[in-house]
């Protein structure tokens, strides 16, 4: 009865199968709502924004005035340029040109690109919740988590930020 109630809490189901001399089959369904990740927090026009930390590959300090004047939306980053997106809605009103940014530099499928964003909070291991309609119109974000203040923080879907960035 403990397991029934607690699977039916997660809007769950349980079938029970028995056979006599051969056992007993649980098939418990549950939907998947929740996932637990590790990710990096960062803010931006005062969002928090989470990232996996396993699609990661550097974090990077640059003056303001050096990304925002750039019309072509390429850093250099090692030997190559990489296209970056800044979080902030208006990157002009966010920085002082003497502020520095934060790079946080992502690889996805061989590819590099980096994420502006005002400050890194720091690490989190948090427990991701889908969005609701309200944010089905932003492709890049895939779910939210609830910090330890009550604030939320929304995940970036590095793999769909990829595509929006490379359609630019």
């Amino acid at each position: 009865d403990v397991v029934l109630k607690r699977i039916q809490e997660l809007r769950g189901e349980i079938a029970i199968s028995s056979s006599p001399g051969s056992g007993t089959a649980f098939i418990i369904k549950l939907q998947q709502t929740v996932s637990i990740i590790n990710t990096l927090l960062v803010k931006a026009n005062n969002i928090t924004y989470a990232i996996p930390i396993e699609d990661i590959e550097s974090c990077l300090i640059e003056q303001h005035c050096n990304i925002s004047g750039r019309q072509n939306h390429l850093l250099p980053f090692g030997e190559e340029l990489i296209p970056y997106f800044n979080l902030s809605i208006d990157e002009l009103s966010v920085y002082d040109n003497n502020d520095n940014a934060r790079l946080i530099v992502i690889k996805r499928q061989a590819k590099h690109y980096a994420i502006v964003a005002e400050a890194i909070i720091g690490e989190f291991q948090a427990v991701i919740k889908p969005l609701g309609k309200a944010f089905s119109d932003v492709k890049y974000l895939s779910g939210a988590s609830l910090l330890g203040d009550g604030s939320i923080a929304l995940l970036l879907d590095t793999e769909k930020l990829w595509h929006q960035i490379s359609k630019n």
